[in-house]
């Protein structure tokens, strides 16, 4: 009876959000001065933004060419974004579907850019989107379109965009800024298992597509789909290890995959695939709100010094968070006892209050030799009674006051002592969005909520302090739902919604 009537509560949240999408263009214009309680002064601005910089992809953009930014899948950027918001103003351009991430292109001949965007609801359609005036340039969608997270990650490289979609990775394209989308190629995965699909998608150093299927199969393909390699974690269809995050790659030909069991360093020599390392880590089940079993991050890339680290949060019904030695083990590391000796920290994520239970659905956020990850547990633990392919849809009742989660921790890796240790908490709210932060102004920026109000959050790198907030809507079209808050190339904060794509400016 209880699982009904959580079933049925999602389905009044789902029928709601389809029905007040209109309503909303009514009652908040598509472009206005938000109200803005500022808390405190924020903290001044980084002189030199760039230093902790990842060592640059050439066949990337640098601003925000893929789904977590770069390859390294940090979602953190050295770039100016919004300090200023008393004058914060709000725009929202309907899609009448979900875009997780959004990707920004290189300047064309005019010195503007565009943004593309693959959605993940009804239609699966891909957008291009003027940034100049924030306006709709074109859209497709795909046919035999399956609700689900391929489709979810990105690539956008050279002016291409490259899309999973099922067992395919479509290119797209255009023939100048303001020009229609052109599909420009299209892979298909050979061999492909019943009911497999492509999840994660980056691009390697050598300018090669690197993907996951949630079948547990790595590959590469040549952005021209005449070359591919593949490594098959399961064998023979069958699904020992399942995938449901994205990848990342470096610069030494290292592919990064976490599976439902464990992580795995797949080696990329120009030529072949193969296995670098696998570690095991904890995991569990899956409960409200989680997309799959196991870990709910994409695997982020870590430069401390000379250590280096690829970093998720694991699936204990307590989660930790879990740093893997990337390279050559240190001979003198001795390990954690009972854990593989790759794992170099795993340390419970609790937000300050969390003692039992946490998780969170959301990657890492990293910069230098720091670490941040949001709460997503939710109040109503009636939720977790969902059959699993209907505990996403939990995040539609995510602002609601009493279901919303609360919770923010940044972790700091001390290499003389070689321990992570927690360094401030935060009770923000950030529901269900992927955060990011800029270096320049020192704040760490994500879609949150407040009394019902979906916001945008503004919270100090270095202390965890709230340092002011956006009101922008209580409406469901306003919900990230999973979508990334990205930093732009004009200094704007651009999300995915449920409806549409919201970008917030500061105003002349």
């Amino acid at each position: 009876m209880r699982r009904r009537y959580a079933a049925l509560a999602i389905v009044l949240a789902l029928i709601l959000s389809l029905a007040l999408p209109e309503l909303l263009f009514q009652l908040y214009p598509s472009s206005a001065v938000l109200n803005v309680d500022k808390l405190l002064n924020p903290p001044p601005e980084n002189p030199n933004p760039f230093a902790a910089e990842p060592p640059a992809n050439k066949y990337l953009d640098s601003v925000w060419a893929e789904s977590h930014r770069n390859s390294y899948c940090q979602a953190s950027s050295p770039f100016e974004a919004p300090r200023f918001p008393e004058k914060l103003r709000f725009e929202y351009l309907t899609l009448r579907d979900l875009p997780i991430t959004i990707a920004f292109s290189e300047p064309y001949e005019d010195g503007k850019r565009v943004a593309w965007v693959s959605t993940v609801g009804f239609t699966g359609k891909i957008a291009k989107i003027d940034l100049e005036n924030f306006s709709l340039i074109d859209e497709i969608t795909h046919e035999g379109h399956r609700m689900g997270i391929s489709g979810a990650y990105s690539v956008l490289a050279n002016r291409t965009f490259f899309v999973p979609k099922l067992n395919r990775i479509y290119a797209y394209g255009d023939n100048g800024r303001l020009s229609r989308i052109e599909l420009k190629g299209v892979f298909e995965l050979p061999e492909v298992c019943s009911g497999e699909e492509i999840v994660g998608i980056t691009l390697t150093y050598d300018g090669m597509i690197a993907f996951a299927t949630n079948f547990g199969r790595v590959g590469v393909v040549s952005p021209n789909f005449g070359d591919y390699a593949l490594y098959p974690i399961n064998q023979n269809c069958e699904i020992a290890e399942t995938i449901s995050n994205s990848i990342a790659a470096d610069e030494s030909g290292g592919i990064y995959v976490v599976t439902d069991k464990a992580v795995y360093r797949i080696n990329w020599d120009g030529k072949s695939l193969r296995l670098g390392w696998r570690a095991e880590y904890q995991t569990g089940e899956q409960r409200g709100g989680r997309l799959g079993k196991g870990s709910g991050s994409t695997p982020s890339l870590m430069n401390c010094g000379e250590d280096r680290f690829v970093v998720i949060t694991d699936g204990q019904r307590l989660m930790h968070m879990v740093l893997f030695w990337r390279d050559e083990i240190p001979e003198d590391w001795k390990g954690i006892e009972g854990r593989d000796r790759r794992i170099a920290a795993e340390v419970p994520v609790t937000f300050g209050f969390e003692k039992d239970e946490s998780y969170s659905e959301q990657s890492v956020l990293v910069r230098n030799c720091s670490a941040a990850i949001t709460n997503n547990r939710l109040g109503l633990r009636l939720l977790d009674l969902l059959p699993e392919r209907l505990q996403p849809f939990s995040m539609l009742l995510s602002n609601v006051p009493g279901i919303a989660p609360y919770g923010v921790e940044k972790f700091e890796w001390d290499a003389e002592k070689r321990a992570l240790r927690s360094v401030w908490v935060s009770n923000v709210s950030i529901p269900n969005a992927i955060p990011t932060m800029s270096a320049k102004t020192n704040l760490l920026y994500a879609i949150g909520q407040r009394g019902g109000f979906w916001t945008l959050e503004a919270v100090n790198w270095e202390s965890g302090e709230a340092v002011w907030y956006a009101r922008i809507s209580p409406l469901p079209a306003h919900n990230s739902f999973y979508a990334a808050t990205e930093i732009g190339p004009d200094g704007c904060i651009y999300t995915g919604m449920l409806w549409g794509v919201a970008r917030l400016c500061n105003a002349d």
